[in-house]
């Protein structure tokens, strides 16, 4: 019985010690971002969830939850299960400082706190609060507003609807003019 115990301590110790190093390491090194850090990288890869693969898991989603609610309720919770995974890419971004960027940052804000919300919020677990569609096409204006206000300001002529095929290291290098400290990400 006291082996017993004192492996478990001992496992529990170590499991202990695991956690508090990943903690500080995803909270206090930033070593690498698991999602993208930057705003160009952010929402270049948010925007790449708005491809039609991408949104038609939100169909796939209110089928299997039809059985369970009505058609908006189960297209509701089919929108918050595809946001959960797109709105990822939105902790970590970041807006230039600067008066001249002060309505990028605005919207950056905006769409951070509205994608969150729609994706690892409250909405999540309760009956109330109910999304459609045009909140998902919300969300995809907003980023394109936000690209097309970079795109303009730093006349760069890039074309962000085809996001998907971006240069990765372009996208870093316009973080870093943006005086940013950018991450592609693991993800």
């Amino acid at each position: 019985m006291k082996k017993e115990k004192g492996k478990f301590c001992r496992d529990l110790i170590v499991s202990l010690a695991k956690f508090y190093q990943h903690f500080i390491n995803k909270y206090f090194k930033k070593e690498k971002s698991e999602f993208g850090k930057g705003l160009v990288v952010c929402l270049v890869k948010f925007h790449q969830h708005f491809s039609p693969e991408y949104l038609e898991r939100i169909n796939i989603c209110k089928e299997t939850f039809s059985s369970y609610y009505d058609n908006e309720k189960a297209l509701s919770r089919g929108i918050t299960l595809w946001a959960n995974g797109a709105t990822d890419h939105l902790y970590e971004i970041e807006a230039p400082e600067g008066k001249e960027w002060n309505e990028v940052r605005e919207k950056v804000k905006i769409l951070q706190d509205s994608g969150l919300e729609m994706g690892h919020g409250i909405a999540r677990y309760t009956k109330d609060i109910i999304y459609a569609l045009k909140d998902v096409e919300r969300l995809r204006e907003l980023a394109e507003e936000i690209l097309t206000l970079v795109n303009n300001r730093l006349k760069l002529n890039l074309h962000f609807e085809e996001s998907q095929e971006i240069d990765t290291k372009m996208l870093i290098k316009i973080d870093k003019k943006l005086g940013l400290k950018p991450d592609w990400g693991e993800w």
